[in-house]
């Protein structure tokens, strides 16, 4: 079957395009609040993060595109898990970034840690390299969900240190 161009650069466009226009909303809280916080050791660069969202985006829309291109009975099913966890994806950085709230960023990140393997599973059942594509982004959000834990434990209430919660 032929690659269909279209529908592989709108099924591509469509997380990286949604994950740019997140990151810009999050912009103010990464460029000021978040250098700020007490890290981990063994945070990465900031650098790499967009190249590695990017690149996840990327298999996330190759993914979804062979999913479609199959057509199964199981795709309508497998399509609803992957736009569930990709919600979930994209609230992530407006609840950490702009919100300062840890905790419900962390909650946000395991649900789409968990709506992420099952929508692995819904794609291996359709088409295994569409699965397959999905385990580097897997594995990143056991990462994620690490540092998200780790920060929130260097960084009580998203206060950075030195700094007081102002009360309202």
């Amino acid at each position: 079957m032929a690659i269909q161009w279209g529908a592989l650069a709108v099924a591509v466009g469509i997380p990286v395009g949604l994950g740019f226009g997140v990151s810009i909303i999050s912009a103010p809280g990464l460029l000021t609040w978040f250098p700020k916080l007490k890290k981990p050791w063994w945070q990465p660069p900031a650098f790499l993060f967009g190249p590695i969202w990017s690149t996840l985006y990327t298999f996330m829309g190759v993914a979804s595109y062979l999913v479609w291109e199959a057509g199964t009975p199981l795709s309508a099913m497998a399509f609803k898990l992957y736009g569930a966890q990709l919600i979930f994806n994209l609230a992530w950085q407006p609840l950490f970034f702009n919100m300062h709230n840890m905790e419900v960023a962390q909650i946000d990140n395991l649900a789409a840690f968990g709506f992420a393997v099952v929508t692995a599973l819904a794609f291996r059942d359709i088409n295994r390299t569409a699965g397959l594509l999905l385990i580097p982004y897997i594995a990143f959000l056991a990462f994620a969900n690490a540092l998200n834990f780790s920060v929130g434990k260097l960084n009580p209430g998203g206060v950075p240190a030195g700094e007081s919660k102002k009360r309202s």
